[in-house]
């Protein structure tokens, strides 16, 4: 009987792979921006640009994200293509096995070193590490006030508004997924909180070329850095309630305790 599994797929001795990902408005774009001049190549071509937010763009590979969203939104219908508040909820399946089993072919195929970037990665870890044993990840994590806040700004300005609930879930799901991962796969994996990126940039990326192997050469984060974008915002009234409801401070020092960079 023929299996439908989809295959596994190890890099070459000449390619190397690393995932950056995390929850939304957690920095990493702005790490994107940063590892593409550091000489990683992220895309193929076709990239999101700019956006609420994200004026400097949100270095995207299209053809990542468009997998991702319409996985995630073929599955949970309510959620925008990004909205996930159980990490448990999203389910590997043929096509997304395919589609992501020609992108790996399709890159390896033309780069020794390459990466991408989508915060809904969070939620595929385990189907993208089946797929590519090899594969490296960049975890970013930023405090849920910080990120519930942002995400509040943006979909104001977009007209797209969303729950203050569904929010704090999503940013649990998010960070459950990325701790999860961290610590089946240390050997494979960097966490660091998006405060400490910013103050020690050259620690992160001594920690990408050495535990992750991986080739770069380091340029200061701060000529590409614009604070507005990650400045610590207040919390409301209500998600702060719901952040104890949630339990999202003991998540915080999880996140903290298993990071490789704090600040």
């Amino acid at each position: 009987m023929q299996s439908n599994a989809a295959p596994t797929i190890t890099a070459t001795s000449q390619s190397s792979v690393l995932c950056i990902t995390g929850m939304h408005r957690s920095a990493t774009s702005l790490v994107a921006s940063w590892l593409q001049a550091c000489g990683l190549a992220i895309d193929d071509g076709r990239v999101l640009g700019s956006g609420t937010g994200n004026k400097k763009g949100h270095f995207e590979d299209k053809d990542f994200l468009d997998l991702h969203f319409k996985t995630i939104r073929a599955q949970l219908p309510r959620s925008g293509g990004w909205l996930v508040t159980n990490h448990r909820a999203i389910l590997p399946d043929q096509k997304f096995d395919a589609g992501a089993s020609e992108l790996i072919a399709q890159r390896n195929g033309k780069y020794p070193f390459w990466g991408w970037k989508d915060p809904r990665t969070t939620v595929f870890l385990n189907q993208w590490k089946r797929l590519i044993p090899d594969l490296k990840v960049l975890l970013l994590w930023r405090p849920c006030a910080d990120v519930v806040s942002s995400l509040h700004d943006r979909a104001k300005r977009d007209g797209d508004p969303f729950s203050a609930a569904e929010a704090v879930l999503c940013w649990r799901a998010y960070n459950r997924a990325a701790l999860e991962h961290r610590r089946r796969w240390p050997s494979d994996t960097v966490l660091v909180s998006a405060p400490a990126l910013i103050v020690k940039d050259r620690e992160v990326m001594q920690l990408i070329q050495s535990r992750l192997c991986l080739d770069l050469r380091y340029t200061e984060l701060k000529n590409l850095y614009d604070p507005d974008l990650l400045k610590q915002r207040p919390a409301s009234t209500w998600t702060r309630i719901l952040s104890v409801l949630y339990s999202t401070s003991a998540l915080e020092r999880q996140l903290h305790a298993a990071s490789d960079v704090t600040s």
